[in-house]
């Protein structure tokens, strides 16, 4: 019982950067270039010890990093292929679970983990692999924009450190992404745009599994151990970029996309505190001139 805060780490700093070339061969349009970004960060810190968890604060640290070489073709003028090649590095910390830290017991007594001693308090671990995505934009009438994407889920290394608490011995990888959208020029300086995005989290078995297994714990870290119970998430996003003037612009948007925590699975998830389904933005793009400009972005969840 009690009181706990588990966002004491209010702020994050993830990375990103990138650039892009365009060039033509052969009467057809090319791009290619290389971008860095933050594919997912949770981060929970907690000011005391979960007493039924473990001795120490309980918190989790997951970054996904991404680096992607892309490249792209411009075709019958108004269509568009795209391919990126995507290095994913996976960066993860649990703290405070020493409670299920020993070797699985026999029942009823509390659930052990299949590896003992790679279950919390291990600093950092990393994991990295390599995956695609493929892409396609046109416009299909003059204004009318469509496009599609596809990720398929990305195998990553073992994050051994944590095999005996992240279901199927540390395999935490990337999940599949799905996603498709449309786009209008209502008049010249207004674009309005929508689109749809489901992250198949279900198939991640650190992150699907449930808490019980046909009504008990299973050892903590094998296949059908605990994850988090994460349900699939489809995301809906719908958004307007007005040209105020040749040098400003301006951008609004909003975001929902409902929580991949089921009310079954809230037991695990004082780690994830993944709960925020609704966001609103705001945005803008100020130039200085043709080579410089200046872009600003607020979110409200």
């Amino acid at each position: 019982n009690g009181s706990y805060n588990g966002m004491r780490t209010k702020d994050t700093y993830p990375l990103s950067f990138g650039f892009n070339k365009v060039f033509c061969r052969c009467g057809m349009e090319f791009s290619a270039g290389l971008v860095v970004y933050n594919r997912n960060f949770q981060k929970t810190t907690y000011t005391k010890p979960f007493i039924l968890l473990g001795t120490s604060n309980l918190g989790l640290e997951y970054v996904n990093q991404t680096i992607s070489p892309c490249f792209a073709v411009k075709f019958l003028e108004r269509h568009s292929l795209g391919l990126s090649l995507n290095y994913q590095v996976e960066r993860i910390k649990v703290n405070g679970i020493q409670n299920f830290d020993h070797p699985v017991l026999p029942p009823p007594l509390p659930q052990g983990s299949v590896a003992p001693g790679h279950v919390t308090n291990r600093g950092y671990n990393y994991a990295t692999g390599w995956g695609v995505t493929l892409g396609y934009r046109g416009e299909i009438y003059d204004g009318l924009f469509i496009g599609a994407t596809y990720q398929p889920e990305t195998g990553m290394t073992r994050l051994d450190k944590y095999k005996g608490f992240l279901a199927g011995r540390g395999k935490l990888n990337v999940p599949r992404k799905i996603g498709a959208g449309i786009s209008y020029r209502v008049i010249p300086c207004l674009v309005v745009a929508f689109d749809v995005e489901q992250i198949q989290w279900s198939k991640i078995r650190a992150l699907n599994n449930p808490l019980l297994h046909h009504g008990v714990v299973a050892p903590i870290g094998s296949n059908k151990g605990p994850g988090f119970g994460f349900r699939d998430q489809w995301y809906y996003r719908v958004g307007a970029d007005w040209q105020i003037t040749e040098c400003l612009s301006a951008r609004i948007g909003f975001r929902h996309a409902g929580t991949p925590v089921r009310r079954t699975q809230t037991a695990v998830n004082p780690l994830t505190l993944d709960t925020v389904e609704d966001f609103l933005t705001l945005g803008g793009t100020y130039c200085l001139n043709c080579r410089h400009e200046f872009s600003a972005l607020f979110a409200y969840g």
